[in-house]
C-alpha cells in the first residue's frame, strides 16, 4: 500500500508539473490565416509619405490616420491611402509633439495622440482640430512620465500607460481620476514595465497590457485585478523582447500583438494561445488596428509602409 501511495504521490507530481508547464508557455497550433490586400507609403515629409511611423486607426468612414512619429504629425488618407489631410509639428504646444507613441480613436471618431515626449494626452477632431489635452510630467494623479498608451472602455473610461511611473491609471469620460495600479501591487502582480494597453468589450471589460521587461500580457477587469497573464515568445526559438503594440479585435476579441523586434504579428486567443501570425511583408511593425471586418492595419516603421490583411 505504502509503495502504491509514494507512485500515486509521483504522478500526481508529475501532472501538477505538466499543468504549470502547459500554463506559461501554452500549446501553438496555427489555426487562423491571412492574405495581404494593398500597401501603401514611402520615406519622406510629403503626402502619403512617412518617418518612422508607429500607429494606425480607422473611423467610422473608413479613413486611415497614421501616427508618422518621424514628422512628428498624424496623417489622414482614405481607404486608398490616397491623402486627405495632416496636422501637427514638433513643438510643445497645442496641436504639436515631441517623440508621440500611439493613437487610439473614439466612438465619435476623435483622435487621441499618446504625446510621450511632452507627457500628455491630445485630443483632436477628425479633421485635426485641436480640442483638449491632459497630463503633464510628474507623480501625482493626472500626471504623467513618458506616456505610451492609451485606452476606452465602453463607458468611456480611459486608461494611460504610465510607462515612467511604471503603472495604470484609470480616469472616467471626463478626465476625473479614479484608480490605479501597478506600481505598488504585491509580487508576481506588478508592472515592471507597461507598455502598451487594448480594452475588450468582452463580458464585464478586460484590459491587456504588454509588459516590456517580463515580455508577457497581462489580463485585468476594470478595476485592475489580475485575472490571467501569459508570455508572448515561444522558447527555444531565439526571439528577443522589444517594443510592442498590442490591440483586440472587436468581434472574437482575439488578441494581436506588433512584434515589432521579431517582425511579425503575432495573434492570440483570449486564453492566450498562439492561433495565428502575419509575417509577409514585414520588417518592423510598430502598430495595428483591427476593425469590425477582421481586417487589419499594419504600419512598419523600418519600411515606412502600411499593410492591409484581411482574415480569411
Amino acid at each position: 500500500m505504502e509503495k502504491m501511495n509514494r507512485k500515486l504521490s509521483t504522478v500526481f507530481t508529475l501532472l501538477l508539473a505538466l499543468f504549470f508547464v502547459f500554463k506559461a508557455f501554452p500549446a501553438r497550433g496555427i489555426t487562423i490565416e491571412f492574405s495581404h490586400l494593398f500597401s501603401f507609403g514611402k520615406f519622406g515629409s510629403g503626402k502619403e509619405q512617412f518617418d518612422h511611423p508607429l500607429d494606425v486607426v480607422e473611423d467610422s468612414h473608413e479613413d486611415l490616420y497614421i501616427l508618422d512619429s518621424g514628422n512628428y504629425r498624424v496623417q489622414k488618407v482614405d481607404y486608398r491611402g490616397d491623402y486627405i489631410t495632416e496636422w501637427g509639428k514638433r513643438g510643445i504646444r497645442e496641436g504639436e509633439f515631441d517623440r508621440p507613441r500611439s493613437l487610439v480613436i473614439d466612438d465619435d471618431d476623435n483622435i487621441y495622440v499618446v504625446d510621450t515626449g511632452n507627457h500628455r494626452i491630445q485630443k483632436f477632431s477628425s479633421d485635426g482640430d485641436f480640442l483638449m489635452e491632459f497630463g503633464g510630467l510628474g507623480q501625482s494623479r493626472g500626471r504623467f512620465r513618458r506616456p505610451t498608451d492609451l485606452a476606452i472602455d465602453r463607458e468611456g473610461n480611459f486608461y494611460v500607460v504610465d510607462a515612467g511611473n511604471r503603472r495604470i491609471q484609470k480616469f472616467d469620460s471626463n478626465w476625473k481620476f479614479v484608480q490605479e495600479w501597478g506600481r505598488f501591487e504585491r509580487r508576481g502582480r506588478e508592472l515592471k514595465d507597461p507598455f502598451s494597453i487594448a480594452y475588450a468589450d468582452e463580458g464585464f471589460g478586460y484590459l491587456y497590457v504588454f509588459d516590456r521587461e517580463e515580455c508577457e500580457v497581462l489580463k485585468f477587469d476594470r478595476t485592475g485585478i489580475l485575472k490571467d497573464r501569459w508570455e508572448v515568445l515561444p522558447p527555444g526559438k531565439g526571439y528577443i523582447c522589444g517594443p510592442m503594440k498590442i490591440r483586440v479585435e472587436p468581434r472574437n476579441y482575439y488578441v494581436y500583438i506588433a512584434d515589432t523586434g521579431n517582425g511579425r504579428v503575432v495573434v492570440f486567443n483570449r486564453s492566450g494561445r498562439e492561433i495565428g501570425e502575419i509575417e509577409e511583408k514585414l520588417k518592423e511593425p510598430a502598430g495595428l488596428f483591427v476593425n469590425d471586418s477582421e481586417e487589419v492595419f499594419i504600419v512598419d516603421r523600418a519600411t515606412n509602409k502600411i499593410h492591409k490583411f484581411r482574415r480569411d
